[in-house]
């Protein structure tokens, strides 16, 4: 059996060595655009392995969390960090009540200890409640390293896909055939629509920003606001942390694939030109007591569900013919859609 997965991102890599291990004599070539693997959002993400305490309105979010989180542990366990102080604080001006909150995480019987609201919240007298929660930090390149030392297959660089015949697994590069395959899995995170006759999934695009930086807060301390427009700050290395805003992490938005075609050469003068690095700080600096240096912008495409609602972040697999497509945006539900692919060729092999 012959595979092709198009992206040698996390989830590329990822689906590509379950494949392996359910299919010891399958043949799987992974092919990137890029120059490396683990481009784009793989190495440009907020470097979180949730549990579910950050989605309060999508009580299936939690669940996919709770259930990929231990699985992640299993296989990447020393990529993972613990988080001693992982503040969530539930601001009353958000979506949700301290009490409803607290209903919902309680419903899936997710273990966190209440704590007194800490000086490094500027604005206490909005915070209902405040809780430290187990979650975990990844180490990106750990990760990375893990990843690749674990692929027995072939990484083909430089190879931008064009097009697919989803009928007989035919994948075209700058519109000439390149391959044919017995399945072909789309796991290129800003494209999952490529090659099917009728998209996949509806969706809606972001280019996304993230401050990577050192702060004086420890290195194993985390803070998110809840839930709403605000803000969070998380670990991305034993000396940095990322700082993220509901507001202007997501500096351009639009529901056209047109918004990255048109734009990603360029996101770094884009980025700059909005001025997306102070909006980001100073977005964080109103609810939190921090300080920054040797600061620099993580950018990357971001795609969602068009109807996702509330923080829903739904993972989903899609099938036509020999191809399949994966769209996952979290790093704990990268098990989920795994299980789904391989059903998928279970059935035909």
């Amino acid at each position: 059996m012959k595979i092709c997965v198009i992206g040698a991102g996390f989830f590329g890599l990822h689906v590509a060595n379950q494949i392996h291990k359910r299919f010891k004599k399958c043949e799987i070539q992974i092919l990137e655009a890029n120059s490396s693997a683990f481009k784009g959002a793989s190495s440009n993400n907020q470097c979180r392995l949730h549990m579910g305490f950050h989605y309060p309105r999508s009580g299936y979010t939690v669940y996919q969390s709770i259930l990929g989180f231990d699985r992640f542990l299993k296989d990447y366990s020393a990529a993972c960090n613990s988080v001693a102080s992982n503040l969530y604080a539930i601001n009353k001006n958000g979506y949700v009540t301290a009490e409803k909150y607290f209903a919902v995480m309680d419903s899936f019987h997710l273990d966190y200890k209440h704590i007194d609201t800490p000086k490094i919240f500027k604005k206490k007298s909005d915070i209902e409640a405040v809780i430290e929660a187990p979650e975990q930090w990844v180490d990106l390149d750990m990760l990375k390293k893990i990843l690749i030392k674990n692929f027995k297959g072939s990484i083909s660089l430089n190879i931008s896909v064009s097009d697919i015949d989803p009928e007989y697994g035919k994948v075209f590069v700058d519109g000439k055939l390149y391959g044919e395959y017995d399945f072909v899995v789309n796991a290129t995170y800003s494209n999952p629509n490529l090659g099917a006759s009728e998209k996949f999934f509806d969706l809606k695009y972001e280019l996304a920003a993230l401050v990577n930086c050192e702060t004086d807060l420890s290195a194993d301390t985390a803070v998110t606001i809840m839930d709403g427009p605000f803000v969070s700050i998380y670990p991305s290395s034993v000396s940095t942390h990322t700082l993220s805003s509901v507001i202007h992490t997501p500096f351009m938005k639009s529901k056209s694939q047109k918004i990255i075609d048109e734009n990603i050469d360029n996101i770094k003068t884009i980025a700059k030109n909005l001025d997306v690095k102070r909006n980001i700080f100073n977005h964080v600096n109103e609810f939190i007591n921090v300080k920054i240096s040797n600061d620099q912008l993580w950018l990357a495409p971001k795609v969602k569900l068009a109807s996702d609602h509330g923080d829903s972040r739904v993972t989903e697999v899609k099938r036509e013919g020999k191809l399949m497509a994966v769209l996952c945006g979290k790093l704990d539900a990268a098990f989920s859609a795994s299980d789904d692919l391989l059903r998928e060729i279970s059935i035909d092999t």
